[in-house]
């Protein structure tokens, strides 16, 4: 199973900052909300909708739970779901976010980017 490296910042940003931000990379705007969290066991079930930047929606459900394999850390498992089922299942969703995630590309060590 592919392992994710990822850097997460919340950033307050003004309209010129964030200008900048979408002219070095896409930029996803995400809805999303949770049905499920049990932080005994670590699993939790929620609902996202991904815009693209070319206007493309996904509807997603995704269950995360954390990882008790030798590779130890977080499985995360997402699956296309239809806009109506979607909608239905929104209706129950708690902890209701909007966000905007900048995918911006980077060189790396190795030469390749990512």
């Amino acid at each position: 199973m592919p392992i994710e490296n990822e850097l997460k910042f919340v950033v307050r940003l003004d309209d010129k900052i964030e200008n900048e931000a979408k002219k070095l990379g896409k930029c996803l705007q995400i809805e999303q909300g949770y049905i499920a969290e049990d932080k005994r066991t670590r699993v939790t079930v929620r609902l996202r909708k991904v815009i693209e930047p070319d206007g493309v929606v996904q509807h997603l459900m995704q269950v995360k739970c954390k990882a008790y394999s030798k590779q130890k850390g977080l499985i995360e498992v997402g699956t296309p779901i239809d806009e109506k089922d979607f909608q239905s299942l929104w209706r129950l969703a708690k902890g209701k976010l909007v966000k905007s995630r900048y995918c911006i590309e980077t060189g790396s060590a190795d030469g390749k980017h990512s």
